[in-house]
């Protein structure tokens, strides 16, 4: 079983992303990879790209942050389109623009959501299943990976999770939601041991 699990940099004048933050603290896995990427539009699935040429995965877990949200998040569906007024990392925003001219409107995580569920239940960790990933560089990099699966007919099982801030990011922002690290961590590990089992 060979996992390829994703998170991003800091955006803006953020110093920390609580995506990266969880993953650099994961403990090591044996047969997961952890891949660090720029939010930057295209960019972002590109480097995941690189990585699939010289590696088959069985699972791509991607995770990003969403400030403002009380629970990790599993996303149901990509959609086809970049758009947003803020810039990314380099500068650069588009507007109602499609990610591929031949990809379909949507995709599905390739993940069983109702296995996670139940896990985070049985382990006591806030989960929430969202149906949008936003526009920007986070659904941009979900649907990104999920057009290359349909196109190039993988195997490979992919999704992406929004992990929200972490209480130390915001300790002098109460009024924004957020998880501790440690609930954080064993949310994103219980999700590599189901996909270590097969169970996604």
């Amino acid at each position: 079983m060979k996992i390829l699990i994703t998170a991003f940099e800091p955006f803006g004048s953020e110093k920390e992303n609580s995506s990266e933050k969880v993953i650099n603290t994961l403990r090591d896995f044996q047969d997961v990879e952890k891949l660090i990427l720029p939010v930057v539009f295209d960019k972002c699935y590109e480097k995941v790209f690189e990585k699939m040429r010289g590696t088959y995965y069985d699972y791509i877990l991607m995770t990003g942050e969403s400030c403002g949200r009380t629970a990790i998040s599993v996303e149901r569906i990509a959609i086809n389109i970049k758009d947003s007024r803020m810039p990314d990392s380099s500068g650069k925003a588009f507007e109602n623009e499609k990610i591929f001219e031949d990809g379909a409107d949507g995709y599905f995580s390739g993940l069983n959501t109702e296995e996670i569920k139940k896990a985070f239940k049985a382990e006591k960790i806030p989960l929430l299943i969202s149906n949008s990933a936003g526009t920007y560089v986070c659904n941009n990099l979900f649907y990104g990976v999920l057009h290359k699966i349909r196109k190039e007919g993988l195997k490979t099982r992919a999704g992406f999770f929004h992990i929200p801030c972490l209480t130390e990011q915001v300790a002098n922002r109460p009024n924004i939601p957020s998880v501790s690290l440690e609930t954080a961590i064993k949310g994103m590990e219980t999700v590599l041991i189901l996909a270590m089992e097969g169970a996604l």
